[in-house]
């Protein structure tokens, strides 16, 4: 079983820092060579939240945001922690079932954790979110949850990234 690992942002910028340059951030680059191998290994599972994709997110520099994005959806494999509803629900349940000794079903091993880069916000179902993501969309974005969250940080349209970074309208529900 793998360890999860959670990095806040100064964390990632670290790492960032030693893919950018090894020679002028050598401790850096140290940790990057290490968390990388622990994650190709399987050793530990190292998430996103929602709050380090919004902080990528307002990177204004492309090139940086890049960057960034390229280091947390390489080593996310575009795995984030599921929104602070669905955790506090399934908690709270466990919780209540075990004070109570009432009948619980125990979630999957890994429920708190999604594939879905944008349920860092959420759980996705059509109320919630108030449109349809086809399923021909979500099975892209499964087969390669990495390349789905990178796409989303580096190419945004910047006609709705900068207004919305902004605004701080990426917030969760």
């Amino acid at each position: 079983m793998s360890k999860i690992v959670y990095l806040d942002q100064n964390a990632w910028v670290a790492l960032a820092r030693g893919s950018w340059d090894k020679s002028e951030f050598p401790r850096e680059h140290a940790a990057l060579t290490k968390v990388v191998e622990s994650v190709r290994s399987n050793e530990i599972l190292v998430p996103l939240s929602f709050a380090n994709i919004y902080e990528t997110a307002k990177i204004n520099d492309p090139v940086r945001r890049a960057m960034m994005a390229r280091a947390q959806s390489l080593i996310s494999r575009g795995r984030v922690f599921r929104g602070r509803r669905r955790i506090l629900t399934e908690t709270l349940a466990a919780y209540i079932a075990e004070k109570k000794a009432i009948e619980y079903s125990t979630p999957d091993e890994n429920w708190f954790l999604s594939d879905l880069w944008f349920e860092g916000a959420g759980d996705y179902t059509p109320a919630n979110y108030g449109f349809k993501i086809s399923e021909r969309v979500l099975d892209a974005i499964r087969r390669n949850p990495g390349r789905a969250l990178f796409d989303y940080l580096a190419f945004s349209d910047e006609a709705v990234r900068v207004p919305c970074a902004a605004r701080n309208v990426y917030r969760t529900h």
